[in-house]
């Protein structure tokens, strides 16, 4: 829909002005610059606005604007003689030119400032969660806009990466090191945009070895900000709670234990929701699964997730195969994630038979909707399973020394986060001495034979999955809601 044209001196509020389909309000850092029409109109810098005027005219005309910095500050904007308004709504009038011409002027008033929120992903879980964020905020608050680094999904809701975000995509000690130079390098570089750009608040996702040393070097900037996903110091090495006063206006929780956890010690926290219950992880097709695999209707389908990451891989790969052996009489599908692909297709090759390796997410929930259970790693997988009803045993070795090291440090009794909602042990685990083939091929065998253990299990993991549930609507709109009240906090118009 075009401009709609308006009574002389008639308002217009904000909100409408988008609704109706008005180009952005945005402006390039000059102090003198042509108006156009919308077609013509190219913003060079979207981060700062310096009191612009969008206007749709018969033919290009010119005006002085005043300007003013990226704080806020008012000035005065003049178009054709008439001041822009100081409300909080635009003047809106049919300008004359010798009372011939027809057009539209929406003038906004003295130095608008276009909202901005400042995003931060590390990985390809952040990636989907900032994604889902963006399209909560664009559909509730229009006007406002979006910089800092993502990834794809990200750019796909209009985000300009700050940099490539696999950049910061690493895991481990031996990946890290050979690039602490560039991460270092990226720390400053994000800094030095936050720095510039001045948003109205700076959210973080996760990733908290760089998203956290970025809220602490902003902190003399006097930016609101929000870090989404809570570290998980209240299961190990809870003392780093020390290091976290002031780095964070507030702390968006995905589990929630958490928000009391972290009242304890003084620090602001909500929660949101978890964010699998938006996977669709329990939307899976099974038939579709067995026919794109050519699996028989009667073949057990068992799924196998060994992890993420390569050591994860390489320690647990040797064992669930093992137990698979002992088993027989099943079809194991092993999802995969793109840095360990070839790490799983070298640890299984001598499987037999030959697992059946998924790599695209809806032909993984499609596995889980076919499978009679499933052998996991810890972690947010056990999660995904639940959703999907599969009965399911939860497996972890870590090297020795390790281990000793862990067991001192860690303060909860489970691993799965299943387990640690409903404070019992309603999935099976098998860490360390336990996790051997014949302990795993025992109690996978007990899930798949017993129907009566199987159902039990399905029906209190959904019991615990309901305590995930936000207040009020999904876990990315209570995540937005959290975002835009910070924002009023600051007084940035609604």
């Amino acid at each position: 829909m075009g401009p709609k044209l308006f009574e002389q001196n008639s308002q217009i509020s904000l909100r409408d002005y988008y609704n109706l389909g008005h180009p952005p309000l945005m402006a390039s850092a000059k102090s003198t610059a042509y108006i156009a029409p919308a077609s013509d109109y190219t913003p060079t810098r979207p981060a700062f606005n310096f009191g612009w005027v969008a206007v749709n005219w018969s033919r290009r005309m010119t005006a002085t604007v005043g300007r003013c910095d990226h704080r806020g500050r008012r000035s005065v904007s003049v178009i054709k003689g008439f001041p822009a308004s100081g409300s909080h709504h635009h003047k809106v009038r049919a300008a004359r030119q010798q009372d011939r011409l027809r057009c539209y002027i929406v003038a906004a008033y003295a130095c608008f400032r276009m909202t901005l929120i400042y995003l931060i992903a590390g990985e390809a879980s952040g990636d989907v969660l900032g994604s889902r964020l963006m399209q909560v905020i664009a559909a509730r608050r229009p006007e406002i806009r979006f910089a800092g680094i993502g990834g794809a999904r990200m750019t796909a809701h209009g985000l300009d990466s700050l940099f490539p975000m696999q950049d910061l995509a690493l895991m481990g000690l031996l990946e890290v090191l050979p690039q602490l130079r560039q991460l270092r390098q990226r720390l400053r570089q994000t800094v030095a945009d936050i720095t510039e750009r001045r948003p109205d608040v700076v959210v973080t996702i996760d990733s908290p070895g760089f998203t956290l040393r970025v809220l602490r070097a902003i902190g003399t900037l006097g930016l609101k900000r929000i870090h989404y996903v809570a570290p998980q110091i209240w299961a190990w090495r809870e003392s780093r709670v020390r290091h976290y006063p002031g780095l964070w206006d507030q702390l968006l929780c995905l589990l929630p234990f958490e928000p009391a956890f972290f009242a304890r010690h003084g620090l602001p926290a909500t929660f949101v929701g978890h964010p699998v219950l938006e996977s669709g992880a329990d939307r899976g097709n099974a038939a579709r699964f067995r026919a794109t695999h050519g699996i028989d209707a009667a073949a057990r389908v068992l799924t196998v997730m060994p992890g993420s990451r390569r050591t994860e891989v390489s320690r647990l790969l040797p064992f669930f195969g093992a137990a698979l052996q002992r088993l027989g009489h099943v079809v194991p599908v092993v999802p995969v994630a793109g840095p360990v692909t070839e790490a799983v297709r070298r640890g299984t090759h001598s499987w037999r038979p030959q697992p059946i390796l998924v790599t695209d997410q809806q032909d993984k929930y499609d596995a889980f909707a076919a499978s009679a259970a499933a052998l996991t790693k810890s972690g947010t997988a056990t999660l995904e399973l639940a959703m999907a009803g599969v009965p399911m045993a939860v497996a972890y070795r870590l090297n020795p020394i390790t281990a000793v090291i862990v067991r001192r440090l860690v303060s909860v009794r489970y691993a799965s986060v299943i387990n640690l909602l409903a404070d019992r042990e309603v999935v099976p685990e098998l860490m360390q001495q336990d996790c051997t083939p014949d302990r795993l091929a025992e109690t996978m065998r007990t899930l798949l034979d017993d129907p009566a253990t199987a159902a039990a299990q399905v029906a209190a993991s959904r019991a615990a999955l309901a305590l995930l549930r936000p207040p009020e609507g999904l876990p990315s709109d209570a995540a937005a809601a959290a975002i835009l009240a910070m924002l009023g906090s600051v007084g940035v118009g609604q």
